[in-house]
């Protein structure tokens, strides 16, 4: 199996292979937690389709209201969270939750610089536990074998033995393009979101990610129902789509 011959991991795949070979031992779950936290604090960066500025912005629109979340939100006035409960016994249950502070609630005042202790923040996050619907926009994000290795020697890793690229002219030789235009599905979603607003249903995304593949691609194939979720997870489409997590 070892070494991995792919140029481009996902980071929940670097995270699993990482953890069988990694000393001292560390589990997959908080191997993909430090990459995670390196992604919000702009280690790296990978082939997310949209930065982390987009993404905390999102976030904040479809998660402001939760109160089943392991972070809550702070504009440092006022924050969304689930109050102390009082027992009979006369104690409490506090619901421990990551503060994620905010400049303001206006999206379009954001900047870098501005969220910056609210990436500082979620980098001591874990989707799996804290927003764990979002989990596929960020465990799917690939590196690149080169990214990897640059971030492992700026954080003064040991190199793994796990993953070792083939050389770029066998990759072309054996590679072929993907049969349908993903990036041209995104562009389509983006359009339709612009006149008619955000898809708002599980199965309103997966039609209208097939229909836009079938119609841009040349023989009008319609790509199959595992071939769409793939597609959904590695370029983020639900996120061109402005689908809510959780629906």
């Amino acid at each position: 199996m070892f070494p991995v011959a792919e140029t481009s991991l996902s980071l929940l795949d670097i995270s699993d292979y990482w953890s069988r070979v990694i000393v001292p031992p560390a589990s997959r779950k908080a191997l993909l937690r430090l990459l995670e936290g390196a992604w919000w604090l702009g280690e790296i960066k990978g082939d997310s389709s949209i930065s982390r500025l987009e993404f905390l912005k999102r976030m904040f629109t479809s998660m402001r209201d939760r109160d089943d979340l392991g972070i809550v939100f702070t504009d440092g006035e006022s924050a969304c969270g689930t109050p102390p409960r009082e027992l009979s016994d006369g104690g409490f249950i506090v619901h421990v939750r990551h503060l994620i502070r905010l400049p303001s609630v206006d999206l379009d005042s954001w900047t870098e610089a501005s969220c910056m202790e609210a990436f500082h923040a979620l980098a001591q996050t874990s989707s799996s536990e804290s927003y764990p619907e979002l989990v596929p926009g960020l465990a799917f994000i690939e590196l690149t074998h080169d990214e990897f290795d640059r971030w492992l020697e700026k954080r003064r890793y040991s190199k793994p033995d796990f993953w070792k690229p083939r050389g770029r002219l066998e990759i072309a030789k054996r590679g072929r393009p993907s049969e349908y235009n993903w990036d041209g599905v995104k562009n389509s979603l983006r359009d339709y979101v612009s006149q008619h607003g955000p898809i708002t249903t599980q199965v309103e995304l997966l039609q209208k990610c097939a229909d836009f593949a079938r119609d841009l691609h040349r023989k009008k194939h319609t790509p199959d129902d595992n071939t769409i979720r793939a597609a959904i997870r590695r370029y983020a489409l639900d996120m061109a789509a402005g689908f809510a997590p959780g629906k």
